[in-house]
């Protein structure tokens, strides 16, 4: 736990984790990982949350209105970046997967995950023709 909390400390232009395991287990594995890619600027104001929370990972064409760092200009300028970034708030993510197991069902569990996946995994392919 020190070194999470000493981890999520440090100012960094870019966070690689590299697991020599799968990178789940289980949905809960995610939060710690999400918890040192979090930071606080990617956070949406209170009004664009107030639709459901799992409308912020299940809709595409959702645009956040009221949180300046994903209009134009801002820091996340969604238009320029198209990252969702917001999906990376662990906060958000554990409230919405406790919902999922309770009311939303497990497909909507699978939305979550698959577009938290999309945004942190890097992947290697390799076509073999």
């Amino acid at each position: 736990m020190i070194a999470t909390n000493t981890a999520t400390k440090l100012q960094l232009l870019y966070t690689w984790i590299l697991t020599a395991t799968p990178i789940m287990n289980q949905a809960s594995d995610y939060i710690g990982y999400l918890h040192l890619l979090w930071r606080e600027d990617m956070k949406l104001n209170a009004l664009d949350t107030m639709d459901g929370d799992k409308q912020l990972y299940t809709n595409p064409d959702l645009r956040p209105t009221n949180s300046p760092a994903y209009r134009d200009g801002g820091k996340y300028d969604l238009d320029a970046w198209e990252l969702p970034l917001w999906r990376l708030d662990p906060y958000l993510f554990k409230r919405v997967m406790v919902r999922g197991q309770t009311e939303l069902g497990a497909l909507i569990s699978y939305e979550v995950l698959q577009s938290i996946t999309e945004l942190i995994t890097l992947r290697r392919n390799i076509l073999h023709e």
